[in-house]
């Protein structure tokens, strides 16, 4: 009998240890981070635990996957002379997820606006260009008209310019994302800007919390998301712009008509793959919420975030309404 009365209480202490053990591990699970200055933003990448290499090595070689994309594509724009970047195996995977891009959005989100992007400049005091270089500039936007190798084109060939730049940063994300992965770290955030590419779980337990900006207010949050391990991209009216003539006038542009387009403030997409949210959150931007919502409905595993109007009123699909917060 005696036995018995003493193995209870050893038994409740055991459970005892071991969840006190677990909740200390969770608390203490190393954190290592660094932010630099990359692709024309502020990328910052945090890692949590221990995997094969140190923590710093882990970091350092993530940011030189970044880099050597921002190396590779620059500013985002590719013109017909720099056609032969296009034959990497990376611009050919951003190719693929841009055609997909396309294709999903019926032709709003396009990367051969380069030929309309490159005129457009963003700064204080800057004009709108004249309406006819846009018209002559329209002639090279349509994916579907982009030469493909062995086809001609009724024209000059040279005026295409690829502006890759609404692909390219969740891509970069990616591949950074997969090295932390390959290095055996298990919870990792990779921000670039405000895209951002999340691995694993959050240390501790719970969701991931995940700020959208305010369009209006510099330094204020709009609104912020509870998620799992996922990638969340925005587009905003906020990030380059300028004011003309009473009429402000933004880098989002509508490739139908070469102009800045005005259905949204913003859009936040959340889905498995930074690339391919990336380009969504362009397209659905121009877009507008009022078709934007169903598209996104209708994409498995993708989920989105529409600001717009004046007064900022908010709209989301379906699958993420009980997680979003607006803040103000």
């Amino acid at each position: 009998m005696r036995k018995y009365t003493y193995a209870v209480p050893v038994i409740i202490i055991a459970i005892v240890l071991v969840i006190t053990l677990t909740r200390q591990r969770a608390e203490t699970v190393r954190e290592y981070s660094d932010s630099r200055m990359m692709m024309d933003t502020f990328v910052e990448i945090r890692i949590w635990g221990e995997g094969k290499v140190s923590g710093e090595a882990c970091l350092d070689s993530a940011f030189a996957v970044i880099a050597s994309i921002d190396t590779l594509f620059g500013d985002g724009l590719i013109t017909w002379a720099e056609r032969g970047v296009l034959a990497s195996p990376e611009a050919q995977e951003v190719m693929a997820v841009g055609r997909e891009a396309w294709d999903i959005t019926g032709g709003l989100f396009d990367p051969t606006i380069g030929s309309v992007s490159s005129l457009w400049e963003f700064y204080a005091g800057a004009r709108p260009p004249e309406p006819d270089c846009i018209s002559a500039a329209l002639a090279y936007v349509g994916l579907d008209r982009y030469p493909a190798p062995g086809r001609e084109f009724a024209g000059d060939p040279s005026g295409f310019i690829l502006d890759i730049g609404g692909v390219a940063k969740g891509y970069a994300l990616d591949l950074a994302a997969a090295e932390i992965g390959r290095l055996g770290f298990d919870a990792a955030i990779v921000n670039a800007g405000g895209d951002i590419r999340i691995l694993g779980e959050k240390p501790g337990g719970g969701p991931w919390r995940i700020a959208i900006r305010h369009p209006r207010e510099r330094g204020e949050f709009l609104g912020c998301l509870e998620v799992g391990p996922v990638s969340v991209a925005t587009s905003g009216d906020y990030e380059r712009s300028f004011a003309c003539a009473g009429k402000r006038y933004h880098h989002i542009l509508d490739p139908r008509d070469g102009m800045p387009s005005g259905h949204s403030v913003s859009v936040t997409v959340v889905g498995p793959d930074a690339c391919l949210c990336d380009a969504l959150a362009t397209g659905l931007f121009v877009l507008g919420p009022e078709r934007g919502v169903a598209l996104a409905e209708s994409l498995q595993g993708v989920e989105a975030v529409f600001v717009y109007g004046e007064g900022l009123d908010v709209v989301t699909t379906g699958g993420i309404a009980d997680s979003f917060e607006r803040l103000e």
